[in-house]
């Protein structure tokens, strides 16, 4: 395929899109028939009533960085791809290559408590930290203090838009200092209330697992968990108080089956990672006594205390400290490196 037809079918996608409004069922069937954008809007052509020259829309993606990466596109990415109803195309702005990274999906309320926001903070910044993209969807709440978590440690954020890009950029500045905004509306779309669940499906699929941080019943964030289980993707959920109706939703996923965890670690020993120890900022007590004990090849707390020359108190809140950052495991008074 020539770059000219390469592009022509970005515009064709385009143009289809501006008359119909995707995802449109009838649009994706005769695409999935004819295998070409500029063949189905041919064949459409005289319901169609708006229009926007090529160049209009080359100058229109570039004044905004955005790129198209349709359903035919090599860059198209796979996840999307194995979803029921996936988008035919996506308008993106940042780095594409992220889509092939290790993404984990960080979800919850708009109306999120101060303790919420903070947990979704943490678990994104710590997540970020060893080179995993944090994915939301850059609303209020959960969403953007996840994306935040992530920008201020250096690492990756993926927002997926329930808006158009151009729309996003004008309205939120968070939006321009993620990595990555994908959205499968037109540029300039604003937040129609059916277009959030529609978003809610690209992010359970292009996510290894999605992160329910706080979520009462009536959260779109069920929506982004029940897709996640039904993609074959990892469910994990932070429990909260059975008295705040905040939790309600976090509490009942929990029932049915999801992962509880409590810290990042608990996703990474899902995962079988293992943070390197330098990433942890760990003290150099916490350094000294994990030398001793690899060393020594030691598991007795009675052992580490000979060893360390430290009283009791002291070897305690050490291990303690090692075992909130997922270094260790004490086990029944038997200390385990993870």
């Amino acid at each position: 395929m020539t770059d000219e037809n390469f592009f022509e079918e970005k515009y064709f996608f385009h143009l289809l899109n501006l008359n119909f409004h995707f995802p449109n069922k009838e649009i994706f069937d005769l695409f999935q028939k004819f295998k070409s954008f500029k063949k189905t809007f041919e064949f459409l052509k005289t319901k169609i009533t708006k229009f926007q020259s090529e160049e209009e829309l080359i100058k229109e993606l570039k004044e905004n960085n955005i790129e198209i990466i349709t359903f035919n596109d090599q860059l198209y990415p796979k996840t999307l791809k194995n979803i029921p109803d996936p988008p035919l195309g996506i308008y993106c702005r940042g780095d594409i290559k992220l889509l092939d990274s290790f993404c984990l999906a960080i979800v919850g309320t708009r109306k999120a408590t101060k303790q919420g926001k903070l947990l979704a903070y943490q678990f994104a910044s710590s997540l970020a930290k060893i080179g995993i993209s944090i994915v939301s969807g850059l609303a209020f709440g959960i969403d953007e203090n996840a994306h935040k978590g992530a920008i201020d440690v250096g690492g990756r954020t993926i927002g997926v838009l329930g808006t158009g890009i151009k729309l996003a950029l004008k309205e939120k500045n968070l939006a321009s200092k993620v990595n990555l905004l994908i959205s499968e509306f037109l540029p300039e779309a604003p937040g129609l209330k059916h277009h959030f669940p529609l978003r809610n499906r690209i992010i359970a699929a292009i996510s290894k697992g999605t992160l329910v941080i706080e979520a009462p019943m009536d959260s779109g964030a069920l929506i982004t968990a029940r897709l996640a289980l039904e993609y074959g993707k990892d469910l994990f959920v932070v429990p909260g108080d059975i008295w705040n109706i905040n939790y309600a939703g976090s509490n009942m996923l929990l029932k049915q089956g999801a992962i509880l965890v409590t810290c990042p670690e608990d996703i990474l020993q899902e995962y079988g990672i293992k943070i390197k120890e330098e990433k942890l900022n760990l003290t150099e007590e916490e350094k000294e006594l994990l030398k001793i004990i690899k060393e020594n090849k030691l598991e007795e707390i009675n052992e580490i205390i000979k060893f360390s020359n430290l009283d009791i108190g002291r070897v305690l809140a050490i291990i303690s400290s090692l075992e909130l950052k997922g270094i260790i495991k004490n086990i029944s008074g038997k200390i385990k490196i993870l």
